[in-house]
């Protein structure tokens, strides 16, 4: 994100393409994931240097870091979720 840019808000506006690479990748068959703590790493105080590392120009801050990768067909996150222990398995209840 570059705070110079003629937007009023673009950290929105880097969300909205955040969602359309999504979109893309998914598309493509590959699996994303969003995440935002790495930001916090990314302009802090070795912004410079890791910007360089990177090759992004040093004027941008980071808003999100976008996994892309392939997804494990052997999992269904929708529908799969894991095993889950009875109540029974998990409390004793004392009289």
């Amino acid at each position: 994100m570059n705070e110079s840019t003629p937007s009023p808000n673009p950290s929105f506006d880097c969300g909205l393409a955040c969602q359309n690479m999504v979109i893309a990748a998914n598309a493509l068959g590959y699996g994303t994931k969003i995440v935002s703590s790495p930001t916090m790493t990314l302009n802090g105080d070795n912004h410079d240097e890791l910007c360089e590392l990177l090759g992004v120009d040093s004027s941008l801050t980071a808003v999100a870091v976008l996994l892309v990768g392939y997804q494990d067909t052997g999992v269904d996150g929708v529908t799969s979720s894991t095993t889950r222990y009875t109540i029974e398995e998990k409390v004793s209840f004392v009289e």
